[in-house]
C-alpha cells in the first residue's frame, strides 16, 4: 500500500481523487500523504485511528465509511479542529456513525450553537484561530453519517432548493460569546469595572436578539 501511495502522490495531488473500497489495511495504518488529495473516499476505514485523522490538513473533502471511531474520538477531533492553525478541510468531512449525535459526548468542553432553522438539528462551532480562512464548522447527522462542513463569509452556499444560505449570524453570535467570556475573566481581575459590565450587558442583549432572529440557542462549555 505504501508503494501505491508513494507512486500516486509523487506528482501534484491537489486536483486528484483517491478512493479505497473493500481493501483491508492493518489497524493504525498511516501514510503521510493519506489526506493530501482533492477528494478522499475511504469506504473500508477500519484502519483509521483518531491519531491518523488529526493529521488531516488542507484536504478539500473526505468521506470515511465503516470505522472504529467513537463520538469520544470525534469530540477530540472537534477540540483539535478548533485549535488548529490551518484549515483541516475546505468543503466537507463525512464519517459513518451508527447512532445519532449524543450532544453531551460530542460537544463535551466545547461551546456550541444549536440551530433549528434547518430540517435536521444543526450545530455550529467556531475556531479559536484568526489565521484560518474558514472559521465556522457546521455539524449535523444524516443518513447514518456525522457530517461536517467548513464555512467562511466569502463562501457562496445554497440549500437543496437553490437558495443562498449564509451563516454570518451564527458566526457573529459565537464570537460574541467568546468575547463575553474574555470580559467576565477581566471583570474578576478588575473587580466590578463599570465599562466591562456595560459591554457584557450590551453583548447579552445582542445575543438574545440574535437567538430569536436566528432560531438558535448557545450552549457554553463548562
Amino acid at each position: 500500500m505504501n508503494y501505491i501511495l508513494d507512486a500516486y502522490t509523487s506528482h501534484d495531488t491537489a486536483s486528484r481523487q483517491f478512493m479505497l473500497e473493500d481493501i483491508q489495511l492493518p489497524y493504525g495504518y498511516f501514510h503521510e500523504k493519506i489526506f493530501q488529495f482533492c477528494d478522499c473516499s475511504y469506504y473500508s476505514a477500519d484502519w483509521i485511528t483518531i491519531e491518523t485523522l488529526l493529521t488531516m490538513k488542507n484536504c478539500y473533502s473526505l468521506d470515511i465509511g465503516e470505522n472504529w471511531l467513537s463520538y469520544t474520538d470525534m469530540n477530540r477531533f472537534l477540540k483539535f479542529w478548533t485549535q488548529s492553525e490551518v484549515d483541516m478541510f475546505d468543503d466537507y468531512f463525512n464519517i459513518n456513525m451508527e447512532e445519532d449525535i449524543p450532544e453531551n459526548e460530542l460537544f463535551n468542553g466545547i461551546t456550541r450553537l444549536n440551530s433549528s432553522r434547518f430540517r435536521s438539528p444543526t450545530y455550529f462551532v467556531v475556531a479559536n484561530s484568526t489565521q484560518r480562512k474558514r472559521q465556522l464548522l457546521i455539524i449535523w447527522y444524516e443518513e447514518k453519517k456525522l457530517k461536517f462542513a467548513a464555512w467562511s463569509p466569502e463562501d457562496n452556499c445554497q440549500d437543496v432548493n437553490g437558495r443562498d444560505v449564509f451563516f454570518q449570524k451564527e458566526l457573529d453570535a459565537l464570537k460574541d460569546v467568546e468575547r463575553q467570556k474574555e470580559l467576565k475573566k477581566k471583570l474578576e481581575e478588575n473587580n466590578n469595572e463599570e465599562e466591562i459590565m456595560k459591554e457584557i450587558r450590551e453583548l447579552n442583549e445582542k445575543l438574545l436578539e440574535l437567538e430569536v432572529r436566528g432560531k438558535f440557542s448557545i450552549i457554553e462549555s463548562s
